[in-house]
């Protein structure tokens, strides 16, 4: 299969919602409302558009030769990173090691004693430039080990996955991972059946994993109170899938849910643009801080536990179907604004275009584009690709040399 339709963010924007279509249409939920015309229309819209422009940023990226690899061929430069990489992970370490003594243990196991939670876990502030440097550091050693295929890069990538298991941080997690597939499809242009087979049932194991944490760190391990709290169907109920399955399906569903809930509650917006700058459009540790953000009318949750609404619902609820349609073409402009911050040739430019397929992935779960959790990240590649842009000059130079461009 090639690798094509998976690393071009139009056609990951379609592939991501599809995903959600389909797993709605599963109706393992009671409380899931059923889609109206005028939903249809919008995502379907957005599908047509997302093609066309996904074409033409195939035909504008395209790759040279090798490309990939090139980035990593310098001799010195593996020396000099490795180095680099020592001090980062030790100011990683530090920083968590700091944090569980703030929080008075390590989430992990005081959710396995049941003696505390991750409830309240991080430093204000502080915590978020940890966490968003130790996911950026995990990309970017994922990507280096794919290019030099030096193992210490990879035992980085999977000691920062470790800190994030210890603050039982499943989010972090899965993101993180989606980034990692996102670096590895991008620097291969097909990928076998066997491979594609493997991850499946990874993706399996790893859901099942994800709901029997999810039952462990809410209700102490009982798998039937979480059905009772979604208000599971009796086809889900009665079927053969294992409980733990109905976490998966109500993260990527009830977001969706959510959006459709609002659209029928509002017929028309209830703020201003101002609003909507401020709630979707500024990140989230800004917009938190301003005074004026108590009065905005955001969306609505059928189930009070499932606060996921995805990109869209607080641009509905705000401005009416104008929110989404301003709030799919700011997308594009983020797209169009990381190319020129990063540019193809870049060694920075694959793994953060990585985190940006990401983004993509789970803003059909909530905006993250505001998250400062996970997309301010994206400061971290546009500072790292600055220090290295004499680098970038010389890679171009080469390939211009070398008729790869």
């Amino acid at each position: 299969m090639r690798t094509k339709w998976f690393i071009n963010p139009y056609y990951i924007y379609i592939i991501a919602w599809s995903a959600v279509f389909i797993v709605y249409s599963l109706g393992w939920s009671n409380a899931a409302p059923k889609l109206t015309t005028d939903t249809i229309v919008f995502f379907l819209s957005t599908f047509i558009a997302s093609f066309f422009l996904g074409i033409h940023y195939q035909n504008k990226n395209r790759l040279g030769k090798n490309h990939y690899c090139i980035l990593c061929d310098n001799p010195e430069e593996k020396k000099q990173f490795s180095k680099v990489h020592i001090w980062c992970i030790g100011i990683i370490l530090i920083g968590y090691l700091i944090e569980f003594i703030h929080h008075g243990g390590i989430p992990f196991f005081l959710i396995l004693t049941h003696k505390s939670g991750y409830v309240g876990f991080g430093i204000p502030v502080v915590g978020v430039l940890i966490h968003t440097f130790a996911n950026f550091y995990a990309i970017v050693s994922f990507y280096k080990f794919i290019c030099s295929k030096n193992k210490y890069h990879l035992m980085h990538t999977f000691i920062v996955l470790l800190m994030f298991l210890m603050k039982y941080d499943r989010g972090s997690i899965i993101m993180t991972c989606v980034a990692l597939v996102f670096v590895f499809l991008q620097t291969r242009k097909k990928i076998s059946k066997k491979l594609i087979v493997v991850v499946i049932v990874l993706a399996i194991v790893s859901l099942y994993i994800f709901g029997l944490l999810g039952n462990l760190r809410s209700f102490g391990g009982d798998k039937y109170a979480f059905s009772r709290i979604s208000n599971a169907s009796e086809g889900f109920t009665n079927s053969f899938i294992p409980s733990e399955f109905l976490w998966t399906y109500m993260y990527i569903s009830f977001g969706f849910s959510n959006f459709q809930y609002n659209v029928d509650l509002f017929r028309a917006g209830t703020g201003t643009f101002l609003d909507f700058i401020i709630k979707c459009i500024l990140p989230d540790f800004i917009s938190k801080r301003l005074p004026a953000t108590n009065d905005i009318n955001l969306g609505k949750l059928i189930i009070q536990n499932f606060n996921v609404t995805t990109i869209y619902t607080d641009p509905y609820v705000i401005l009416g179907w104008l929110g989404p349609v301003l709030m799919f073409l700011y997308s594009i402009l983020m797209f169009v604004v990381f190319d020129k911050l990063i540019p193809k040739y870049s060694r920075y430019h694959i793994p953060g275009k990585a985190v940006l397929f990401t983004i993509v992935v789970f803003n059909t779960f909530t905006n993250l584009w505001i998250f400062s959790g996970f997309s301010f990240m994206l400061v971290y590649f546009v500072i790292a690709h600055w220090l290295t842009r004499n680098h970038y000059i010389r890679t171009v130079r080469l390939l211009k040399y070398e008729g790869l461009k």
